[in-house]
């Protein structure tokens, strides 16, 4: 989010870069005014429920961020702040070069979306266990009921498992991890585990046993599911 560094760089490629916010005729478009004061962007954090107050610039809004997660009662509202704030940036360049932005109430929808997969994906560090595993009732389940963006609801009296692997440069590292919802997409369990498997074919294979074994294993299976 850098404002004086990317304009410079962008205009030495020859990209023309405007100083002025092109909805607010002789502002200048500073970052601060971009995520906060510009009059899109209040309409944007209006729609905030966690937001405590009117942020005004870019140091007294990582100041609040920093102190929330210092705070365990306050540490998710963080997380949906500096998604909020990536997505009204985000949202700017669709508008500036591409010609195309979304309504403010979409704007904070994708947030609250992404905020919810990576609170739903955190990892329990604290339980020195090698499978995390976290139930609706029991895990940063707070949003767990916003619709997430383009997933489909399995059919009602259903489970949907969403499953993915990972694995860092090299082969080294591999994870896997897993998410359980109903056809409400109320979070029913997310769980991971770190892996030592070096292709990436077998870690998505493990990350879809490790969603089905657990149904298998502490949830309801249809009959007829094999």
């Amino acid at each position: 989010m850098g404002h004086s560094t990317y304009p410079r760089d962008l205009g030495e490629e020859g990209v023309p870069i405007p100083a002025d916010c092109e909805g607010c005729l002789g502002e200048e478009e500073t970052t601060s005014h971009v995520l906060f004061t510009c009059p899109w962007a209040r309409q944007v954090w209006g729609l905030v429920a966690t937001r405590r107050q009117s942020f005004i610039s870019t140091e007294a809004f990582l100041s609040q961020v920093r102190d929330s997660a210092r705070r365990f009662d306050m540490a998710d509202r963080g997380v949906v702040w500096a998604h909020v704030a990536y997505h009204i940036w985000l949202d700017r360049n669709a508008r500036i070069f591409e010609g195309r932005g979304f309504y403010p109430r979409l704007v904070v929808t994708r947030a609250y979306a992404h905020a919810a997969e990576l609170v739903s994906a955190a990892v329990d560090s604290s339980s020195g266990d090698d499978r995390d595993t976290w139930g609706a009732f029991s895990s940063p389940h707070r949003y767990a009921m916003i619709p997430l963006v383009s997933w489909a609801p399995p059919p009602p009296g259903s489970l949907k498992v969403n499953f993915d692997g990972s694995v860092a440069e090299g082969g080294s590292r591999c994870g896997v991890g897993f998410v359980i919802r109903d056809h409400d997409s109320r979070l029913i369990v997310a769980g991971g585990r770190r892996t030592f498997d070096g292709s990436v074919y077998v870690t998505e294979l493990h990350a879809t046993w490790e969603g089905l074994l657990y149904m298998l294993e502490y949830t309801w299976v249809p009959d007829g599911f094999f």
